[in-house]
């Protein structure tokens, strides 16, 4: 359930009388942001997660040039309840600014930061290749192409509806679905909510299978022994038919091919019966891992294994070049794509500090620096450090999971983490990732995995800061959370 917070212009956390204004029974802070970006430079901030705060979602300083500030998210929670006008009325929005001495206020500069926000609209991993969009932007942000769209914006679904398939609807939201309704066009649609949070998908009901006609009833490229990645073109009569005990087997090939056809292939199974899986597929540029089961009951995963089959079943073909985050979603028990089976490096106890220009990735196992005012990695060069497991950061007065920084040079560097970034400080504050950019310098970071930050003293998940000429450019594969 979400919590709306009350901020006013007579409420000001910096005057050390009120820092816990609470509104309905909320314990939210006014110190604790999202993201907070000051000075006159660039930033272009990504999030394909959920950008979550107790305070501000994002917080902008006076300095800042509204034009020069990009930000992508998938979901943005908690908007807060201000009194933009001063008429008494208020109205959630998730971008503020600050001034100097005052208390966090709606302006012209961070309205114009939150119309300009791009949303990522996702879709079903599954169907990705099944559903169309109409009404997004396709935009590329640090590397990555994604589909987005603005507040408000209407984006409409088209749906290829797999052959033995009929379309039933379609939904938003990830967890709790929702059902969209038509246009005057016939076309499921979706607007584009504040906080954005897209999540799109269809419910499909499989058809059975006709008792007459021909084979182009069943439009499937044709069937394929058990097993087996020879197409039996020699037999295009139409199958028999299929009832409980004869479930399909559907092997989605996720962009590749197999015996020259795209896909689906739908396979008769029998109830009790071995079935082996289908032959590697083929795909430009790409290796193939396994094929990956959408029932959590049936793990078989490699070509030629076997399971016995107890229901009907879709199997998607896993690629090299697929984002592996995209296999953690719906998946229960099932673990994403991994070409890397080494042992885990290092536990490291004190600062990491990339300082020296490499090409060279630094491997450890963990990251667990506790101490007062405590620091996890110190980024001046260009480097790329990976934690097997994740980053644990914990200080008294004060903690920083990750800082970076570039005077006058171009520093890029990625940090990625196996169970992400938790940043703590039991008596001061506690920042997420630092990033500064100063003297035409320009900061790159990537960072992969979930970011949690919570401070006593205040809390922020990025803290960025550009001067003018110089850009702060940060890209977090994951969720951000701040309490």
């Amino acid at each position: 359930m979400r919590r709306s917070r009350n901020l006013t212009d007579g409420s000001n956390p910096d005057d050390g009388e009120n820092p816990d204004e609470s509104v309905d029974g909320s314990s939210a802070t006014l110190d604790k942001n999202g993201l907070s970006l000051d000075g006159s430079g660039e930033f272009d901030i990504l999030i394909t997660g959920t950008l979550k705060s107790e305070g501000t979602p994002i917080l902008i300083s006076d300095t800042v040039t509204p034009n020069n500030v990009s930000i992508t998210v998938w979901k943005i929670e908690n908007p807060v309840e201000v009194d933009g006008d001063g008429d008494g009325e208020t109205e959630e929005h998730v971008v503020l600014e600050k001034r100097a001495g005052e208390a966090p206020v709606v302006t012209d500069d961070s309205k114009t930061i939150e119309e300009k926000i791009n949303y990522i609209i996702k879709i079903e991993p599954s169907q990705e290749d099944m559903i169309e969009l109409d009404g997004t932007s396709r935009i590329q942000s640090h590397d990555e192409e994604f589909d987005v769209a603005k507040e408000e914006a209407k984006v409409t679904l088209k749906i290829n509806v797999p052959a033995g398939y009929t379309l039933k609807g379609a939904y938003n939201g990830k967890g709790e679905k929702i059902q969209l309704t038509k246009d005057e066009h016939g076309n499921y649609f979706v607007t584009v909510p504040r906080g954005g949070g897209v999540f799109l998908g269809a419910e499909l009901e499989k058809n059975s299978v006709p008792s007459g006609g021909g084979a182009a009833d069943w439009d499937v490229s044709w069937y394929l022994p058990s097993g087996s990645g020879t197409p039996r073109s020699e037999e295009k009569e139409k199958p028999a038919e299929t009832d409980e005990k004869e479930p399909v087997i559907i092997f989605d090939l996720n962009g590749g091919m197999l015996a020259g056809t795209a896909g689906p292939i739908m396979v008769k199974g029998e109830i009790g019966k071995a079935f082996a899986l289908l032959d590697a597929p083929t795909k430009a540029g790409a290796e193939f891992l396994r094929w990956r089961s959408l029932s959590p009951d049936i793990t078989a995963s490699a070509p030629g294994e076997t399971f016995v089959v107890k229901h009907g079943v879709t199997f998607v073909a896993v690629w090299s070049d697929d984002d592996a985050s995209r296999w953690y979603d719906d998946a229960p028990g099932v673990a994403p794509p991994s070409g890397d089976d080494d042992d885990d490096g290092p536990d490291v106890t004190d600062t990491v500090h990339i300082n020296t220009d490499s090409d060279e990735e630094q491997d450890i196992g963990s990251l667990t620096v506790e101490k007062d005012n405590a620091l996890g990695v110190e980024i001046t060069a260009n480097g790329e450090l990976d934690v097997d497991r994740g980053i644990t950061v914990k200080g008294e007065t004060g903690a920083t999971g990750i800082s970076v920084s570039a005077d006058g040079r171009a520093v890029k560097a990625e940090v990625e983490t196996g169970d992400g970034m938790n940043v703590t400080a039991s008596n001061g504050p506690a920042v997420g990732i630092s990033a500064s950019a100063s003297n035409s310098g320009s900061v790159d970071l990537e960072f992969e995995g979930d970011i949690s930050v919570s401070g006593s003293g205040g809390s922020t998940g990025i803290q960025a800061t550009a001067d003018g000429g110089s850009k702060v450019t940060i890209a977090v594969e994951g969720d951000l959370q701040v309490e």
